[in-house]
């Protein structure tokens, strides 16, 4: 590999991510918290720039003799001639037409390349995703009953789940189980999500995904993704804040601290599927 391809791919990235999450405390009273959550979109565009990797064999398949022994005697012939015969340069030619052919996106005509396993493995993890997103959208088709509330973005109760998110990139909607409700923390709670609506947290939510779909190899992608989600919840909060009001703060702050000793905790693939 080209020590330039490794520094586009690998090195630069990594020195941007590091240096997003060393000057995270450095910007924490300085900068406001929707503009730190922007800064995670500078990982994305440089991700996004094209990056030329080459093939290279990871799973070695050996040639057969006939090719070896074409590819000696061809050798054989170029050194021991100085100008080599018509013959042979023809033989040179068309075993490179013959060795260009064999090469494709997935080999290098003696094993799986690395553009190839990259390829592979961002294939297994987007059908992966998408059976989890249809699995759980089959799942939420049970809960119909609208919770009637002054919301833009319809609202529906769960009486299975303890939990409340958003939901979908587009058709968006806000879910709250029926216990939150029961305790009075439902007009919080919303006002949670629809913040997330105003942020845009379910297209982000898809261009994070994404990022780790096509990027899977890469720990700084990682490293960026959940960095970039506990950004975007506290970016959230500031934001449910001056919705509704400084005044009612302190009976925010101790929503979201109760909510979190009261919800549940999500399966590891749900994060990637909703906005909590």
């Amino acid at each position: 590999m080209r020590l330039f391809n490794i520094l586009e791919l690998i090195i630069f990235p990594t020195v941007l991510v590091a240096i997003l999450v060393a000057i995270k405390p450095l910007l924490k009273n300085r900068v406001k918290p929707s503009i730190r959550y922007a800064l995670w979109l500078l990982v994305v565009v440089r991700m996004a720039l094209p990056v030329a990797f080459p093939n290279i064999p990871l799973l070695a398949i050996n040639p057969s003799d006939k090719d070896s022994d074409i590819a000696k005697e061809i050798q054989l012939s170029s050194a021991d001639s100085e100008f080599a015969s018509d013959e042979v340069a023809g033989m040179t030619k068309n075993e490179d037409i013959l060795e260009g052919q064999k090469k494709t996106l997935f080999t290098t005509g003696n094993g799986l390349s690395l553009t190839g396993f990259w390829i592979i493995g961002s294939i297994i993890l987007l059908l992966v995703y998408a059976v989890a997103r249809l699995y759980f959208w089959l799942c939420l088709g049970e809960y119909k009953e609208r919770y009637e509330c002054d919301s833009p973005v319809p609202v529906y109760i769960m009486t299975k789940r303890r939990d409340c998110f958003l939901f979908g990139f587009f058709n968006k909607k806000i879910y709250i189980g029926q216990e939150l409700i029961d305790k009075g923390l439902a007009d919080f709670a919303i006002e949670h999500e629809l913040s997330h609506v105003k942020q845009h947290d379910n297209i982000w939510l898809f261009v994070k995904v994404l990022m780790l779909i096509v990027f899977w190899f890469h720990p700084a992608i990682w490293v960026a993704y959940f960095n970039a989600k506990a950004d975007g919840e506290y970016a959230c909060n500031m934001r449910t804040v001056e919705r509704i009001g400084e005044d009612k703060y302190p009976e925010y702050k101790e929503f979201v601290i109760g909510l979190s000793r009261i919800m549940p905790r999500p399966a590891f693939w749900e994060q990637y599927v909703y906005m909590q």
